[in-house]
């Protein structure tokens, strides 16, 4: 179960998220949170909408684009 995506350098500090599929199907949000490469799954919980289109705060924690809950 690997990932297709770029090189872990495509996830710089200033890009945060990048959304990915898996060899398996399953979409993926890689963040780089101070040089951790980290993944949850795609999708918000809330509303289906894209992880990836959020934003990374400094505290680690990933912000929905859509309505700005915390994961």
């Amino acid at each position: 179960m690997g990932l297709n995506t770029s090189p872990t350098s495509a996830i710089s500090p200033t890009a945060h998220c990048l959304g990915v599929r898996r060899s398996d199907g399953e979409d993926v949000c890689l963040f780089n949170d101070a040089g951790s490469i980290g993944a949850v799954g795609n999708i918000c919980t809330h509303a289906e909408f894209l992880m990836s289109d959020g934003t990374l705060l400094n505290t680690g924690v990933i912000e929905c684009a859509w309505h700005g809950a915390w994961f």
